[in-house]
């Protein structure tokens, strides 16, 4: 078939959180498109993204890009080959709201490392009802693909793509159900956690749990110690609450201390 006759591939719809684990890219044939396969469960070849554009960087041969949704953000380049896109992000101010479709592909550092990238393909304005609305559906979709997660890890009957997440990424379900909570409170406060499956009070003490093991290892990685507000932003898929629930359990556990208000380091057996 001709390559122009191709019927394009629908974008999904998945938030920056995700996005930015997702580092598998494979091909269905030798004339069939790339796809990306994201850690919920599903391949994709497009994304249909609405989220906040915070700022632009001009560089030699285009323009550097950043948006944020609720969970996390991401980052593009647009060229001289996207010239609708660069003239767009040009005359801009920021921040807006945008939303963006972009061909997904993913590329690999000198260490080895893979990591996902986004080709804008069209980018405009809209307004916070469309945001939220893109919210709400996007926490639709990966929640039923979630559920599709749980029966491959239970080694029931599963969509391909769902086996394939679970083989490739062996991904964390709660920290994936953590994530749709934090942008669904954004805009539910009072709903969202009816909507994450599972017992109020058992879920909450498996993300407490979890939330201490990520701070402990991110405070591991800094030989000075990590701020209150670094770790906060580093731990964007919980809540405040939970964080600081968190480091007063490591510090109560001795595991912890502040050598300066705000301040945190492993304390040394």
């Amino acid at each position: 078939m001709n390559d122009r006759l191709r019927k394009r591939e629908p974008a999904k719809r998945a938030f920056f959180f995700e996005l930015r684990e997702a580092n598998h890219q494979v091909s269905m044939g030798e004339k069939s498109p790339k796809y990306v396969l994201l850690p919920s469960g599903i391949y994709a070849n497009r994304a249909f993204l609405i989220g906040i554009l915070t700022s632009t960087e001009r560089r030699e041969n285009g323009i550097k890009a950043y948006m944020s949704d609720p969970t996390s953000d991401i980052s593009f380049f647009s060229g001289r080959y996207t010239p609708e896109v660069t003239s767009f992000l040009n005359k801009t101010e920021t921040p807006c709201i945008c939303a963006l479709v972009a061909k997904l592909g993913t590329f690999e550092t000198q260490d080895g490392a893979r990591f996902i990238s986004l080709k804008p393909e069209s980018i405009g304005r809209t307004d916070e009802r469309a945001r939220e609305y893109w919210i709400l559906t996007t926490a639709q979709r990966t929640l039923e693909r979630l559920e599709q997660l749980k029966e491959a890890k239970e080694g029931r009957e599963a969509l391909q793509a769902a086996k394939d997440a679970v083989e490739h990424y062996n991904t964390n379900l709660e920290r994936y159900y953590r994530m749709v909570f934090a942008a669904l409170r954004t805009i539910l406060p009072q709903k969202a956690e009816s909507l994450i499956p599972g017992d109020e009070n058992e879920t909450k003490s498996k993300e407490l749990e979890e939330a201490k093991r990520e701070a402990l290892q991110i405070i591991e990685r800094k030989e000075d110690g990590v701020t209150y507000e670094e770790l906060i932003k580093e731990m964007k898929t919980y809540d405040e609450s939970i964080v600081e629930e968190a480091l007063n359990a490591l510090m109560d556990e001795g595991t912890l201390f502040e050598p300066m208000l705000g301040r945190f380091k492993i304390l040394e057996p």
